[in-house]
């Protein structure tokens, strides 16, 4: 079994080079708990830091959200490292709204629970999927679909509801 152990067996078969365990939901919470950190860490560096520097080249207040936007979308779906059309659409469409949602409600704090939301509901879906978790992480072209507009587009609507229950940041 090139290195398992006998609880690694026990808890799964083995297909390739990935463990796929008979029971994956039991393993979401784990995967969410590790993640959250990474999350945190995504939203303050690209809505927390990149969108502040980039939109501080701009001279107007139009023209410094536009390159806080722009820059830091771009570079969220860039470190992603997709070279699938749809996988980068979702990127850009996550990154975009983010980025919004922060400039509006003035802090990070929401697109940190959503980027958090977003993230754990993928997990639940491969788990109620029984996909394996190793293969979802593949980004090469041809692996996206248009399936992948779906979050985007309830994401459009829940970066709505929040532009219009708050007002822009001061």
């Amino acid at each position: 079994m090139g290195g398992l152990d006998d609880g690694a067996r026990r808890a799964g078969a083995v297909r390739g080079r990935h463990l796929v365990h008979r029971r994956p939901a039991a393993h979401v919470p784990g995967l969410g708990a590790r993640r959250a950190a990474a999350e945190r860490g995504e939203e303050y560096g690209y809505r927390g830091l990149v969108f502040r520097v980039a939109a501080s080249w701009g001279r107007g207040r139009r023209s410094a959200l536009v390159l806080g936007v722009v820059v830091s979308t771009v570079l969220f779906a860039a470190i992603h490292l997709s070279t699938d059309v749809w996988i980068n659409v979702q990127y850009l469409a996550v990154g975009a709204a983010f980025a919004l949602i922060t400039w509006r409600t003035g802090g990070l704090e929401t697109t940190v629970v959503l980027h958090a939301a977003n993230n754990v509901f993928a997990l639940l879906l491969l788990a109620v999927l029984h996909t394996d978790l190793g293969a979802s992480a593949d980004r090469s072209a041809g692996v996206g679909s248009v399936v992948y507009v779906i979050p985007v587009v309830l994401l459009a609507v829940v970066t709505a509801v929040i532009w219009r229950r708050t007002r822009p940041a001061a």
